[in-house]
This record gives C-alpha cells, sequence and structure tokens, in this order.
C-alpha cells in the first residue's frame, strides 16, 4: 500500500518539480556549454578558426611541448630487459596467466622461440587480443626495451 501511495504522489508532484526551472535558465546552461576553443590538427590550413588572426595564413605547425625534467627520468631509454621484465611482464608470465607463456619454461617457450625474436617482440608491441595487452602494459616502455625484455624471458628459457 505504501508503495502505491509513493508512487501516486511521484506521479502528481513531477510535473509541478519540472515547473519549478527559474526563468533564463535554459539561457544559462547553453552559456555555460558554449564551446571555447576549436581544434585544428597540425598541418592542417585553420585560417577563420582562430578568432582574430582570421584571414591570415594560420596553419598549424608543430611546436615541442617542454617536458619536465623528471618525467624523463622515468621514460629514458635504457632499461634492461630484466627491469622492463620485473616492472610489467612478470604479472603474467610468473604465473602463467591469460595463456602466458611461463617464465624460463623451456617447454612453453620453445614453439614461439621457433618464430624469431622479431615475430616475438611484434607480438610484444601489438599484443595479442584479447588476453596480451599492447606492449605488455609497459606503455613507456621503447621498442628497444621491449625487444631486451623479450630477448630476456628467450634466454631465461633456453
Amino acid at each position: 500500500m505504501f508503495r502505491y501511495l509513493c508512487a501516486i504522489l511521484v506521479l502528481l508532484f513531477a510535473p509541478m518539480a519540472a515547473l519549478a526551472i527559474p526563468a533564463g535558465t535554459e539561457e544559462e546552461i547553453l552559456e555555460r556549454i558554449e564551446p571555447v576553443g576549436e581544434l585544428c590538427l597540425q598541418g592542417r590550413n585553420c585560417a577563420g578558426m582562430l578568432g582574430d588572426r582570421a584571414g591570415t595564413d594560420a596553419t598549424v605547425t608543430a611546436e615541442q611541448p617542454e617536458v619536465p625534467s623528471d618525467a624523463v627520468a622515468d621514460t629514458a631509454p635504457g632499461r634492461s630487459g630484466q627491469e622492463v621484465y620485473a616492472r610489467s611482464c612478470f604479472a603474467c608470465h610468473d604465473a602463467a596467466i591469460a595463456g602466458a607463456p611461463l617464465f624460463g619454461d623451456a617447454t612453453q617457450w620453445e614453439p614461439r622461440i621457433a618464430k624469431g625474436i622479431d615475430v616475438l617482440l611484434q607480438s610484444s608491441i601489438v599484443g595479442i587480443p584479447p588476453l596480451m595487452p599492447p606492449r605488455g602494459a609497459c606503455m613507456d616502455c621503447s621498442d628497444e626495451e621491449l625487444r631486451a625484455a623479450v630477448e630476456y624471458m628467450v634466454d631465461a628459457a633456453r
């Protein structure tokens, strides 16, 4: 009974709540969601999009953003295969999760090693859907670092 009473009250008062929107609200909403800028891709002619510079040659060129020095330290190339493995690869390869070949298990690695290091590297870069994510979830690893990690795992399986 209580549910029915609540449902009836909601049905009666819901239209009144819609009428309670203060005047000018629609305009205020439109003002708040008004675009604040436009996107122009590098190499495209953006004349007419750049406000005060409209009508000028406004072709966008690449500008290198300043990279904080602490960001470079984390992504600097040169991590060893063991470091990359310990940071990312171990999560699946230490426990053979989701079909990942177990680290150091020659039997599981043998058919993969037979395909060659370049094929293994390509699999680590693009991933193996749906199980292995691209770059083995090491998004800041360079291709050289991924190669070092693959070689580290292959060497452990030989």
